[in-house]
């Protein structure tokens, strides 16, 4: 998890290479419900986010999950979505 930023937390950039509005993870946050992770052996407060409102660059410390239209991204405990030039989400495991 990156310093300073509690599970669940939108940071504006993992990576710094793509400026990102510092408000657009914030907007695509639609709220928290517990969802069970299988990593942590429990339900957990899991931040949840509209995937279209994510900008390149954005960055969303687990546990989230992100909702698209067809599909669902789930990022675990200790892990980090990345969203990449594309819109993909890259899901990359923090350091230990």
């Amino acid at each position: 998890m990156h310093e300073g930023v509690a599970a669940g937390e939108a940071v504006a950039s993992c990576s710094r290479r793509v400026p990102v509005p510092p408000d657009r993870p914030r907007r695509a946050a639609t709220g928290e419900r517990a969802a069970y992770h299988l990593e942590a052996g429990r339900f957990l407060p899991t931040a949840i986010y509209k995937g279209q409102s994510l900008a390149p660059g954005a960055c969303l410390s687990g546990p989230a999950i992100v909702q698209y239209p067809g599909t669902t991204v789930v990022i675990p405990p200790g892990w980090t979505g990345e969203v990449d030039p594309y819109l993909n989400v890259w899901i990359l495991q923090d350091p230990p």
